[in-house]
């Protein structure tokens, strides 16, 4: 059983918890979220002004930007192992389909999607300071629009330290781009003139997790109308 959903671009719901009558059982009732990998994306957005506080602590006079970038069709990246794959079947106007990607509605999607968002994450970090990237995914970066910089007059506010945090920079004086990813979406926050390098990373990993831009094949799985949309 599906629905239909309007995000801007109409997607397929798989109805997980159907039931077709009181004596059946769902698919998701049938799954056990303890075999699964621990959610992590509950605590994206207090990560995230963790890391507004502690770039404000290394960077007290000067503006913080923020972005981010949203991964395409993001259950769809996990693939259902064939032995299962009729446990997934729903009709739409008259056919029956075999998913053989995540399907939104199923239980299990946001933890089955977790080890790549992890992945992504991690390897973008690694990378945020790999100005070559820039040169690579140009065409992408320069399309993005930036806001003013404040006015000179702006007065900034430093953050204080404490026992937790002491800024962004580790032991070696080093600091990359953290990204937190909330499910599809990974956010982050940068100066200025880092911004461009911490793109191009996040750019990068997405299309070395997930597969390279084709679009006489598969299309993109950057979703371009969300990331020019952003300023």
């Amino acid at each position: 059983m599906v629905s239909c959903v309007n995000m801007g671009n109409d997607r397929l719901i798989w109805d997980g918890p159907f039931l077709v009558d009181e004596h059946s059982t769902s698919v998701n009732i049938m799954m056990n979220i303890e075999d699964e990998p621990i959610l992590t994306y509950g605590t994206a957005w207090i990560r995230h002004l963790k890391r507004i506080w502690n770039m404000r602590i290394t960077y007290p006079t000067t503006d913080l930007l923020f972005f981010d970038d949203d991964v395409k069709g993001v259950f769809r990246h996990c693939k259902y192992y064939p032995d299962v794959l009729s446990a997934f079947t729903y009709t739409f106007s008259n056919r029956l389909y075999f998913p053989l990607r995540g399907t939104f509605g199923s239980t299990t999607s946001p933890a089955n999607f977790e080890p790549l968002y992890r992945a992504r994450t991690h390897l973008a970090q690694r990378l945020s300071r790999n100005r070559m990237l820039i040169a690579k995914h140009k065409a992408i970066i320069d399309k993005v629009k930036y806001c003013e910089p404040p006015d000179t007059t702006q007065l900034y506010v430093q953050a204080t330290t404490d026992a937790i945090n002491n800024g962004i920079e580790d032991e070696r004086g080093d600091s990359h781009t953290t990204y937190n990813m909330f499910v599809d979406n990974s956010i982050y926050c940068e100066i200025r003139s880092l911004m461009p390098q911490s793109m191009a990373a996040s750019i990068e990993t997405l299309f070395f997790i997930f597969g390279v831009d084709d679009l006489t094949a598969r299309g993109t799985y950057l979703s371009m109308d969300t990331y020019f949309q952003t300023v």
